[in-house]
């Protein structure tokens, strides 16, 4: 499908102001991840506070990104919040929300982390990646699916592109962060093929807030400034008809050691 060779992270920062641009388009200041007492300092309004109700939901192993937020702490209440195990019936009944938002195990929760955060074993990470491609390629709902795989940061790696400034409300933060990996699948996306549109995490809001948060006049909310600038993923959906593309089968196992 497609892999995105500018897609940078929202902030040159850790995992949690990052999601905050992942979900709300701005962190509103904040460059460091918050104290575990307190995981959802900031109350900001985020994008699926302006999509219809019933329209999207949250899909989570032990943590939801979702609960970063104050006004979304109390979501069992709200049926938004999600086991993965609900991901898959979903999948395969064909009823999925028009957006849903996957958590995997994170390493800093659980033991059995499929996040491809360090030190885990990067084989579950793919192995998560390849599930939920193959529920989406068997679901009957395929042929209108765009599947967005990236991670919020960048984990500390090198990297020889200078990432370009961004408007933003805090000057300080006018910048994005280090390039992470990016693959966007999708039966209208072009086969095999590398994007160099530079893209940050706030085009996955972009996106969404152009699907599926028009007005009656034709234009969108405005979240944040880099949300307004940001590039979405339209530009990537060139196919004139749809492609099936071919089931992940044979996943990675884990092979056994023997220590001498």
């Amino acid at each position: 499908f497609c892999v995105c060779d500018r897609w940078f992270s929202s902030l040159p920062g850790p995992t949690f102001p990052n999601r905050y641009y992942a979900l709300a388009g701005t962190s509103r200041g904040y460059v460091q991840d918050p104290d575990v007492n307190d995981p959802a300092p900031v109350d900001l309004k985020i994008v699926f506070d302006y999509m219809p109700k019933g329209s999207w939901s949250t899909y989570f192993h032990d943590t939801a990104t979702l609960w970063l937020f104050k006004t979304h702490r109390d979501v069992f209440n709200r049926r938004t919040t999600r086991k993965f195990a609900e991901f898959r019936k979903h999948a395969m009944n064909g009823t999925l929300p028009s957006v849903s938002w996957i958590d995997p195990y994170f390493y800093v929760v659980s033991d059995r982390s499929n996040d491809d955060h360090p030190p885990s074993d990067i084989r579950k990470a793919q192995r998560f990646v390849a599930e939920v491609y193959n529920l989406l390629w068997e679901s009957p709902t395929w042929n209108k699916t765009m599947l967005v795989i990236f991670y919020d940061e960048h984990g500390g790696f090198y990297d020889h592109v200078v990432p370009p400034e961004a408007p933003d409300e805090f000057p300080k933060l006018a910048r994005y962060g280090v390039r992470v990996p990016a693959i966007v699948v999708s039966p209208w996306v072009a086969e095999q093929s590398v994007s160099h549109t530079v893209f940050d995490h706030t085009s996955l809001l972009k996106t969404i807030l152009l699907r599926f948060c028009r007005q009656p006049d034709g234009s969108i909310p405005s979240l944040s400034l880099r949300t307004d600038a940001a590039n979405d993923l339209s530009c990537l959906l060139t196919e004139d008809t749809p492609r099936r593309g071919e089931p992940i089968r044979h996943l990675v196992t884990e092979p056994s050691f023997e220590f001498h």
